[in-house]
């Protein structure tokens, strides 16, 4: 009932989209699994959804990383981050700021253990 209602965890452009991607100069493909943002160091990321912070900290690969269970087997993924303002079960609500950026941010949505693309879900302007 939410796809394509949500705000967007940053006002910044998507560098690198939901899906297939080929890896210059090796000309091979990689699935990825969910958008990058091309935001400036210490921008605000809000949440995107109502829901209890789950994980808080870092992960391999992705740095510093907040996931967000939503209930219902929902989740959102946020990495790249450089500050974070939530811990492990903390509760967060719809546009609550809770992260700055290092770099890009790289934000996933899943159900259950699948990855979904966030263009259904989110408002994109």
């Amino acid at each position: 009932e939410k796809k394509g209602t949500l705000e967007s965890p940053v006002q910044a452009e998507i560098s690198r989209g939901y899906g297939l991607i080929e890896v210059k100069p090796y000309k091979y493909r990689l699935a990825h699994k969910g958008y990058e943002f091309a935001t400036k160091p210490g921008t605000k990321v809000k949440s995107v959804f109502p829901g209890k912070v789950t994980f808080a900290g870092d992960l391999d690969s992705y740095g510093l990383t907040v996931i967000v269970d939503h209930s219902d087997h929902f989740y959102t993924v946020y990495s790249n981050l450089a500050k974070v303002d939530v811990h492990e079960g903390d509760s967060i609500a719809t546009s609550q700021v809770f992260a700055s950026t290092e770099k890009e941010l790289y934000f996933e949505i899943r159900h259950f253990s699948d990855a979904l693309d966030p263009k259904q879900w989110l408002q994109l302007k």
